[in-house]
Parts: structure tokens; C-alpha cells; sequence
């Protein structure tokens, strides 16, 4: 008996629909995976170096601008702090760093910026730096306990140290490659939306609607190691065969202190982290699988255990654990806001000291 094809009848329109919506979901599928790509690249072009002198990010660094012009002599001495940086390793602690920093925000000061001017609605000089932009961080990197630098003298950390001991397994070491600060003005339509995300100290300044509200997302490009003696034996890594590339992402917000142009109030709402390749994601979901997120050990469960008392936090195995597409999340309901002060701003470069006194230099990433 011949078996007869039988192809199904729809609508024209139906199956243009269909096709649109997979098409559309194809393209959304490159396009993050394009953006993920583009943070471990600029990464890896962006190294500081004492004598790499072509180097992408002195390229990025020596580049004048109409907006925020600066003196040949401040030029110099914001080179010359790049170069000190370099020197310390990324050290922001380092006498040089903050001496030459010191001279470099004499030379070149923020009185005509304030991060209370929306720059979307046209009241902002055209000579004045914005903030809002993609930044890669240029010191190293400020999560607690380093575990030294692989190979490609890249800082290592545990993944339980990078992420307040959200993700599991805490022991996972990981290499950092960049950090990037991202920061955007959320339009008034969509401050509605947010208030619940926002520390209750500030939630009269976002209902009153006249203040500018931006995102400070932290997005960080790292990378499991693959297993190796000098890791320990009892470590995750163990069981890992090759490195494998992610991104985790800090989701922040920010609004200007009232009284102080220079100063972002500053405060995180959860965080992800998701594979960098779906040609990894298999690999990515055995290791992050579902038994790893809820088998904490017990001085895991006791800073998680604080993060819910203090902020608030739903760890991922409260939040849905992990997505078809790999990602694993977690949420602070309760979150506490800390300052941080813009010392110095040009179109490309921009350093800030935190609430603790840590100083913090930023490159602007072209579009």
C-alpha cells in the first residue's frame, strides 16, 4: 500500500505568521548571541598594557570629542593615568594611580556637569559629557577573595564570591575577562513599572516623577575554567573538561543625590547568569542542573539566609531555577541604596569612588 504524503491546509496568512515568528525568534537568537560574543571580545581588546601603545583602548582613550573638550595638559595627565593604572596591575589603591588621579581632576573639573540634567530633553550643552553609555571597567576586578590569575593573567574568583552566593556551585572558579558598567535613561512611561524595585528611601523622588531615573547594570564577561591541579582538588572545575563562556549581569538603577551634582545614588535589584554559546549550553546545564542549585553548604545557606533578611533576596531556586535557554536568576526585593561619586568625566573616560572609598575607571565603548 503506498503511503500518501498528506500536507496540512492553512490559511496563507497563518503560515506567513508562523514563519514571521520563527524567523523573528532566529534572529533574536543571533542577536543576543552576538551581544554576548561582543563583551568577551571587547574584553580581550581592551587589556591594560605599559607599552601597547596601539592597543584598541588607547585608541578608544586618545580620541578627541566636540563634547567635553579637555586641555593638551589634561590629555596628557589622563593618558598618563592610564599608563599608572597599567602599571599597578589595575590597582586603584596604588599611590601613583591616585596621585596622578588627583592631578587630573585639578586640571579638569565637573562644575558645568550635573547628573540631575536629563540629556533627553535638550537642556544639556552639547560640550558636556553624558553618562549614559557602555563602559568597560579598567581596574580589576573588587569581588572579595581572588584566587590568584590563570595563565592569561586573568583574576580567578569562586562564582559564590561573584554573585553574593546565589548561584551554585559556590566553589565553581572562574576567570574574569571584562566588566562593563551600562547605563541608559528609563523614559517616564515606564518609571511606573519600577517603583516597587526601588529602596523605599527613594520611593517619594520616583513617584514625584521629576528626577532622572537610569539603569547601572554591571555586566560581566568570566569564564569557568576547565579542570587543573592548581585549582584544588575538591573544587567544581573537577568535572569540567574545557572553559566554557558566560555572562553575569547585575541589574541596577541609579537617581542624582538632590543636593550634590556629582553624586548617583545607586542600588541592585537581582541578577543573572547565562551561557555565552548555545553550542555549550548542554555542558552549561549539567553543571548548573537543578541538584547543584539546592544542595548549598552550610556557610552558603547562612549568607544566603542574611541576603533574605536584609534585602530580600529569592535565590534561584525561588525564582523558577533555570531557563530552557540556560539562564538561572535571582531577585532583591529589598534593596539597599549606596553612593557613588563621579571624580572625573570626559566624552570617553570617566572615573568614580564608590561609598567605601573604592575608585573605579571606565572606558567608553563606541556604538
Amino acid at each position: 500500500m503506498s503511503t500518501k504524503l498528506i500536507t496540512p491546509t492553512f490559511p496563507h496568512a497563518k503560515v506567513k505568521k508562523q514563519h514571521a515568528k520563527g524567523t523573528a525568534a532566529q534572529e533574536k537568537l543571533r542577536e543576543m548571541r552576538w551581544i554576548r560574543n561582543r563583551y568577551h571580545l571587547v574584553a580581550s581588546q581592551c587589556k591594560l598594557s605599559v607599552d601597547d601603545e596601539e592597543s584598541y583602548l588607547h585608541h578608544i582613550l586618545e580620541a578627541q570629542n566636540s563634547r567635553s573638550p579637555i586641555s593638551p595638559s589634561a590629555h596628557q595627565t589622563k593618558m598618563n593615568l592610564l599608563h599608572e593604572l597599567a602599571v599597578d596591575h589595575g590597582d586603584t589603591h596604588a599611590a601613583g594611580f591616585r596621585s596622578t588621579l588627583k592631578d587630573l581632576t585639578n586640571l579638569h573639573t565637573l562644575a558645568n556637569w550635573d547628573a540631575r540634567e536629563d540629556p533627553n530633553l535638550g537642556g544639556m550643552s552639547t560640550d558636556k559629557p553624558v553618562l549614559e553609555g557602555t563602559w568597560i571597567t579598567l581596574c580589576k576586578p573588587n569581588f572579595l577573595g581572588c584566587l590568584g590569575q590563570n595563565t592569561h593573567d586573568e583574576y580567578l574568583y569562586s562564582l559564590g564570591r561573584m554573585s553574593w552566593d546565589m548561584f551554585c556551585p559556590t566553589d565553581l572558579v572562574c576567570s574574569i575577562q571584562g566588566s562593563f558598567n551600562q547605563i541608559e535613561t528609563i523614559p517616564l512611561r515606564e518609571r511606573d513599572d519600577l517603583v516597587d524595585a526601588v529602596p523605599k528611601s527613594l520611593s517619594k523622588e520616583i513617584k514625584a516623577g521629576d528626577t532622572v531615573l537610569r539603569t547601572y547594570n554591571i555586566i560581566t564577561a568570566f569564564t569557568i575554567e576547565a579542570k587543573d591541579e592548581k585549582l584544588g582538588a575538591s573544587c567544581s572545575n573537577q568535572n569540567i573538561g574545557f572553559p566554557i563562556k558566560g555572562i553575569m549581569t547585575s541589574f541596577g538603577y541609579c537617581l542624582p543625590d538632590p543636593t550634590h551634582s556629582n553624586r548617583l545614588k545607586v542600588w541592585f535589584t537581582g541578577g543573572s547568569i547565562e551561557c555565552n554559546d548555545e553550542f555549550d549550553l548542554e555542558h552549561w546545564k549539567t553543571i548548573f542542573g537543578e541538584a547543584h542549585q539546592t544542595r548549598r553548604k552550610l556557610s552558603s545557606r547562612a549568607r544566603v539566609t542574611m541576603a533574605k533578611v536584609a534585602l530580600g533576596a529569592h535565590p534561584p531556586e525561588e525564582c523558577g531555577g533555570m531557563d530552557d535557554d540556560g539562564t538561572i536568576s535571582f531577585t532583591l526585593f529589598r534593596p539597599i541604596a549606596a553612593y557613588v561619586d563621579v571624580l572625573y568625566m570626559d566624552s570617553n573616560m570617566r572615573c568614580a569612588k564608590s561609598q567605601n572609598g573604592t575608585v573605579y575607571m571606565f572606558a567608553r565603548i563606541p556604538n
